[in-house]
């Protein structure tokens, strides 16, 4: 267990979903005048340049849940270089790294790295600020379900952190906070918002107890129920694919995996337009042992274009005149597991 030291000058950059949340909160229960901000694989390089120019100095940056961008990986490692200069960086995540990036040359550019396969990044940092033996859990209980909650709002249910929270504490009262959770960042796009939620769960607030979260998770809620029919009438099956196209309610995860269960499709990909790119959100049933993430930065290195995330869920950004070839070599990538 690591113990950290008290700095003034402490900036975090964290994904914007539950699981980043909850991570954000864990180190801001250490550093409690820590500065926010939430960033994406395609924009880390520059938000990290946002966050020095507004913070001026930064003793310790911590960077949480968001991934390295193939296509920008040149800049966002320059970026570390610079960086790391007059900071110490904490890399907290659990997505793969790009294929052609060496994991010990990555380590180079950061004060510690760690990606720990089938974990969160809740969990990870966790672990790594505590530790995760069982007196500490017992005894840093509010820290310790932070974990478990970014576990399960990341689908980690392989997590050794969560499993040993799942057992010294009641199981059934974490999984309903952390739905609560997972449900509202759904919807939730305010980064203000979602700082007063970090700063709320950081000293031990339950999500139940945060009336913006529970508003929120109720309003998701009802959106899924609304989307449902939906997805029922306008889920296109190719292959092994279900595709649902500009379903206007509810998030696009959870439309990519219903259109998945209705369609008996081994995978399922939610899409929107945004001016001349489309947005796919890809989703896996339980069963597969597919790791979408992979499948997703490699369609992306195919096509030039943003791709990758996590085993059970992954985004392409792609040009809307291309994403009816990344749904074929989806479908052709699918074949061949």
């Amino acid at each position: 267990m690591r113990l950290l030291q008290i700095r003034s000058n402490v900036g975090i950059i964290c994904h914007g979903d539950a699981d980043g949340i909850c991570a954000a909160a864990i180190v801001k229960s250490v550093y409690h005048g820590a500065v926010i901000f939430f960033s994406r694989a395609p924009q880390l390089h520059k938000d990290i340049r946002e966050l020095e120019k507004y913070m001026k100095q930064i003793d310790v940056l911590y960077i949480l849940d968001v991934a390295l961008n193939p296509k920008n990986l040149q800049f966002t490692l320059e970026r570390f270089k610079k960086s790391k200069l007059k900071t110490e960086i904490y890399y907290y995540d659990n997505h793969l790294i790009p294929e052609h990036l060496d994991l010990e040359d990555l380590k180079t550019h950061v004060t510690e790295y760690r990606n720990i396969e089938f974990s969160s990044s809740a969990a990870t940092t966790f672990v790594e600020m505590y530790g995760d033996s069982q007196e500490i859990i017992i005894n840093n209980r509010k820290h310790a379900v932070l974990g478990a909650y970014g576990s399960i709002s990341d689908y980690a249910k392989h997590c050794s952190l969560l499993a040993k929270v799942n057992n010294t504490w009641d199981e059934s009262s974490i999984q309903f906070q952390a739905f609560l959770l997972k449900q509202a960042s759904r919807i939730i796009e305010s980064d203000n918002l979602k700082r007063t939620i970090v700063d709320k769960l950081s000293v031990g607030i339950l999500p139940s107890e945060i009336s913006e979260v529970a508003k929120a998770a109720l309003e998701a809620s009802r959106e899924i129920d609304v989307a449902i029919p939906f997805i029922k009438k306008n889920a296109i099956k190719f292959g092994s694919v279900a595709v649902i196209y500009e379903c206007p309610i509810a998030s696009m995860g959870h439309n990519s995996y219903v259109a998945a269960t209705i369609t008996n499709s081994r995978i399922g990909v939610a899409i929107k337009k945004n001016g001349e790119f489309s947005r796919l959100v890809l989703r896996k049933r339980k069963q597969e042992l597919i790791h979408l993430g992979d499948l997703a930065s490699k369609i992306g290195k195919k096509f030039e274009c943003d791709g990758g995330g996590e085993m059970a869920n992954a985004g392409i950004t792609c040009p809307n005149e291309l994403v009816e070839d990344v749904i074929r070599l989806l479908d052709e990538m699918l074949a061949e597991l």
